[in-house]
């Protein structure tokens, strides 16, 4: 795993808006691999609240689990989160565009 540093300088990435989804991703797997889930929980929720993207519901659920294995729900029960989740549309009327 890396360094402390390179983990410092993801953040300030996500911080910053620079670091994209599939980076995210992949590093955050890595992090809870090596059993570091409050590092992956940090980073989730740092690049969810400075990042516009039309993937922020994906890593919303992700911030949401790897919360929850670390037995802290309260960002499941947050507004913010109970919001994302009544806009999703019932499953009879999501409409994807190809």
């Amino acid at each position: 795993m890396d360094s402390p540093e390179s983990h410092g300088a993801t953040v300030l990435l996500a911080w910053e808006g620079k670091q994209d989804f599939a980076e995210l991703i992949d590093y955050t797997a890595k992090l809870e691999a090596a059993g570091l889930l409050p590092y992956s929980g940090l980073l989730h929720q740092t690049w969810f609240s400075r990042n516009q993207s039309p993937y922020a519901h994906a890593v919303n659920l992700n911030l949401v689990a790897n919360l929850g294995n670390l037995g802290d729900g309260s960002w499941a029960e947050s507004g913010r989160f109970q919001g994302l989740v009544a806009a999703i549309p019932p499953p009879g009327e999501l409409v994807v565009e190809v």
